[in-house]
């Protein structure tokens, strides 16, 4: 109750000028099946039940491939994610949303460390949440009711500036510079634009766990 349907060498099936265009310009010899067409290539399935239960997949001529069941489209599959086009009609729910992100970003868990009031000279620690995954850390001090990165100086002499943090082994790190731990913003180049030494304030850390 089959059909087989093949050559010792090269199967050419082609559409319009393509099984010309194809013959003239691969291995006749080699043992491969070359499909061409001058439109799309369209592939059909769950027809059982008639053309209205179709699922079609369908290979576009301008490179891209259109999924059967999948309301999105790839435009061009040599092209990266961050480049694809989206029916501008179409809607996405968050949890959508939130996967395509996931899939474009180095990233796949987000933690938000609270280290308390730390101090000049001082070092804490906390456990890594990710375990010894590596991770990309922002650590930040609450200044004026506004978080940001107070950055890290060093004068010669005169002691260290700013908050530091860092991964160590299962652990993430915060080192607090010798004078303190903001100095004044035209120094450091923090986004606080306060010319003011600070010796202590909330600390947090920004945890991002990066793929692997």
């Amino acid at each position: 109750g089959g059909v087989s349907f093949g050559a010792d060498d090269a199967v050419i099936i082609g559409s319009g000028e393509s099984r010309n265009t194809l013959q003239s310009n691969v291995s006749v010899t080699a043992e491969e099946t070359h499909i061409g067409s001058d439109g799309a290539i369209k592939l059909y399935t769950n027809l059982q039940s008639g053309w209205a239960s179709r699922k079609m997949f369908q290979f576009e001529n301008d490179g891209g491939f259109l999924p059967g069941s999948v309301a999105k489209t790839r435009q061009n599959l040599d092209v990266p994610k961050s480049s694809d086009v989206y029916p501008k009609t179409q809607t996405y729910s968050k949890t959508e949303v939130d996967q395509e992100l996931n899939e474009r970003l180095p990233l796949t868990g987000y933690a938000l460390l609270d280290f308390g009031t730390v101090g000049r000279g001082g070092r804490y620690i906390k456990d890594n949440p990710f375990g010894d995954a590596p991770v990309l850390i922002i650590p930040q001090i609450e200044y004026n009711s506004v978080w940001a990165d107070p950055r890290w100086i060093f004068e010669y002499g005169g002691g260290s500036w700013g908050v530091r943090a860092n991964m160590m082994s299962l652990s993430i790190v915060v080192t607090c510079g010798t004078a303190g731990i903001k100095v004044v913003s035209s120094y450091s180049g923090d986004p606080y634009a306060a010319q003011v030494n600070v010796v202590s304030a909330p600390c947090r850390v920004h945890v991002w766990r990066l793929k692997v």
